[in-house]
C-alpha cells in the first residue's frame, strides 16, 4: 500500500512543477521500474532478486510445485498403507498438471485396490487421453477389461502395452501371462 500512495503523491506533486522536472521524474520512475530491484534497500524490505532468477524459477519451479514430487509422496504414503495420504497426494499432482499421466495411473491402481472400479476406469481413460502410449495405463485398462469379461479388448490393450513398454518394464511378465490367458479364452460367438 505504501508504494501506490507514494507514486500517486509524486504524480500529483509533479503536476505543479515545470516540464523539465516532470521529465526527470518520469525518467527516474522508469529507471526504477526497469532496473533490477537489488538497488532498493529499505529497512523493513528485502529486495527482489534479479529478473533472470525470477524467470528461471518460473520455468523450473521448486519441487513442491511439480507433480512428480507429489506422485512420489503418494507412492511413499501408499507403501506405508496410508491410502488417504496417497489419494490426497495423487489428487494434488493431478491438480498441478492435468496432463500428468503417471498420477492418473497411480490413482487408478489405488482405486483398484479399494475396488472402486468406475473411478479406476475414469482415471485410466484420463491417463490414456494424456498419453496414449502409457504402458501402465494400458495394462490397468486390460486388467479392468478382463475383470469385466472383455477378453478381446484386454488382449488388444496388453499387446499395445507390450509394444510401447521399455524393455525393463516391471509389468512385462505379468502382461505376457495375462495376454496368454486372454488369448486362450474362446471368443464370443458372432451375432
Amino acid at each position: 500500500i505504501e508504494v501506490p500512495v507514494l507514486v500517486l503523491g509524486a504524480w500529483l506533486w509533479h503536476e505543479a512543477r515545470p516540464a523539465r522536472f516532470r521529465r526527470v521524474l518520469l525518467l527516474v520512475l522508469g529507471a526504477n521500474l526497469l532496473l533490477p530491484a537489488e538497488h532498493v534497500l529499505w529497512v523493513a524490505k528485502v529486495p527482489i532478486r534479479y529478473i533472470y532468477a525470477q524467470l528461471d524459477e518460473w520455468e523450473h519451479p521448486p519441487a513442491p510445485f511439480q507433480p512428480a514430487y507429489h506422485l512420489g509422496a503418494g507412492n511413499a504414503a501408499r507403501q506405508r498403507n496410508d491410502r488417504a495420504g496417497a489419494q490426497a497426494a495423487y489428487e494434488l499432482a493431478i491438480r498441478l498438471d492435468r496432463g500428468f499421466a503417471p498420477a492418473y495411473v497411480a490413482r487408478a491402481a489405488l482405486r483398484i485396490e479399494g475396488q472402486d472400479w468406475a473411478g479406476a476406469r475414469a482415471d485410466v481413460d484420463a491417463a490414456l487421453r494424456a498419453d496414449p502410449a502409457q504402458p501402465d495405463a494400458l495394462f490397468l485398462r486390460a486388467v479392468l477389461s478382463q475383470a469385466d469379461g472383455a477378453a478381446m479388448a484386454a488382449a488388444a490393450d496388453l499387446r499395445r502395452a507390450l509394444e510401447v513398454a521399455p524393455p525393463d518394464w516391471v509389468w512385462r511378465e505379468e502382461a505376457r501371462r495375462r495376454l496368454a490367458d486372454a488369448e486362450s479364452r474362446p471368443s464370443p460367438p458372432a451375432p
